[in-house]
């Protein structure tokens, strides 16, 4: 998987990555959000939009990263996994644990 925009990986860019993930985090959050307010007994579980919330906050992580704001990445993932232990699925966690190794 890559960040930003492919073949630039300027500060600019990766800002402007950034920025856009979280524009995509918020409608996902929103999305997931009217899920739950119908209730439960919905056949609609909102599982591709919790598996693309997971992927944009992994992208987000990883862009704080090469923007040299590391101990930011690790913050939002030590908060995520107070909220999902699971970090969403084994190979999501396990791509959370590289971007903190990075």
């Amino acid at each position: 998987m890559s960040v930003g925009f492919p073949g630039r990986q300027d500060r600019g860019s990766l800002q402007e990555a950034l920025r856009q993930w979280r524009l995509i985090e918020k409608r996902l959050e929103k999305r997931l959000e009217k899920r739950l307010e119908k209730g439960p007994g919905k056949k609609d579980t909102g599982k591709a939009d919790r598996a693309a919330w997971f992927r944009a906050k992994l992208e987000i992580a990883r862009v704080h990263v090469r923007l040299g704001n590391k101990q930011r990445a690790a913050k939002m993932i030590e908060l995520i996994s107070i909220l999902h232990p699971d970090l969403g699925w084994p190979e999501m966690k396990r791509w959370f644990e590289k971007v903190l190794a990075e």
